[in-house]
């Protein structure tokens, strides 16, 4: 059996989504693997919701809530983690396990000897981020640490700040695994993500809710044609006042994950039986159409790694931008097959 293990010294790096997409690719090459979630930095251990991610997205097994780690690392808190992993690393070729966010260099050191894991960084990329804290992880891990994954790389900041990171690591002799993009997929919102931003309630279509919404157009005054401008986007949520249908019967006729309709005010009936030919979801909040838009501008923390369309997005991503083959060569899995 092989561990690997993922970790960063912040929230939202984006271990989750590295971690489950790097299980799916290595099941897609024939080797058996699995992720687990032991330890969480959650002081309700019931509300880190990266386990349920596991489950959805790779079909696996409801695993019990990881143990939270209130201030540091104990000693029994490693034998029952090493305990928890152990057992089922046995069953696989390679287990990864995410780790806490926010964890020490010297708590990771103690995890990693006791799982006698091999070890990847996940860092979130920022226009002026410095390599002194990946510098702590490299003197502490040592040969453990395969590298590091730079995750978030600005559309419009590269050249420069990649050269001068990969500088700075390569100073304190540290593997770069590659640097990944921000994409706007994984920052979509699932329909019932939607529901509870809007404090709405479905009127119809519920069953079809399944949908990633990437994009939000409202539907107001304007000199548009109105199919013209909701057509300029799919993967879209639109809102539209509830005493418009002209404006939401031109949004129906285009590809539309779903729609909100504001003040309270319920559609008409032809509205209705539009989105029953079209499956396309009815949310109804009493909220006005600004409140709406600024509840949407709050929600950015909501985006969760937990749809079938973000695993397919970021694999893609992993596999253009990252060393697969590093990382397999580094756990010691080149005899059983190669990630290219």
């Amino acid at each position: 059996m092989t561990i690997l293990y993922l970790g960063s010294d912040q929230p939202g790096a984006g271990k989750t989504a590295f971690g489950i997409t790097l299980v799916d690719i290595f099941r897609n090459r024939g080797i058996s693997a699995t992720i687990l979630k032991p330890l969480t930095s959650t002081i309700n251990p019931a509300d880190d919701l990266d386990p349920r991610a596991f489950e959805t997205l790779l079909s696996q097994e409801t695993q019990e809530d990881p143990t939270a780690i209130e201030n540091s690392v104990t000693d029994s808190v490693l034998e029952n983690c090493a305990a928890a992993v152990n057992e089922t690393a046995r069953e696989f070729d390679v287990l990864v396990v995410e780790g806490p966010s926010r964890m020490s260099a010297q708590d990771t050191k103690k995890i990693v000897t006791a799982l006698d894991a091999k070890a990847v960084l996940v860092a979130h990329f920022e226009p002026n981020m410095t390599v002194d804290t990946l510098a702590d992880y490299r003197n502490i891990l040592g040969e453990t640490l395969l590298g590091v994954i730079v995750n978030g790389l600005t559309e419009y900041q590269t050249t420069i700040p990649v050269n001068n990171l990969l500088d700075a690591l390569a100073a304190i002799q540290i593997k770069s695994l590659g640097f990944i993009p921000e994409d706007r997929t994984l920052l979509g919102l699932t329909v019932p993500q939607i529901v509870k931003i809007v404090a709405g309630k479905f009127i119809y279509g519920e069953e079809f809710a399944t949908g990633l919404v990437k994009h939000i157009l409202v539907g107001g005054l304007g000199l548009d044609n109105g199919v013209s401008y909701f057509g300029l986007k799919g993967n879209k949520a639109t809102v539209v006042r509830g005493d418009r249908p002209d404006i939401q019967m031109a949004a129906l006729k285009t590809p539309t994950t779903c729609m909100i309709l504001t003040k309270g005010i319920e559609p008409i009936e032809y509205v209705i039986n539009e989105a029953e030919v079209e499956e396309i979801p009815l949310i109804l909040t009493k909220s006005n159409t600004l409140d709406v838009m600024e509840a949407f501008g709050s929600a950015v923390n909501m985006a969760r790694f937990d749809h079938p369309a973000k695993l397919a997005r970021f694999e893609e991503l992993v596999s253009q931008n990252i060393d697969l083959e590093g990382i397999t060569i580094g756990l010691g899995l080149s005899t059983q097959g190669q990630i290219n």
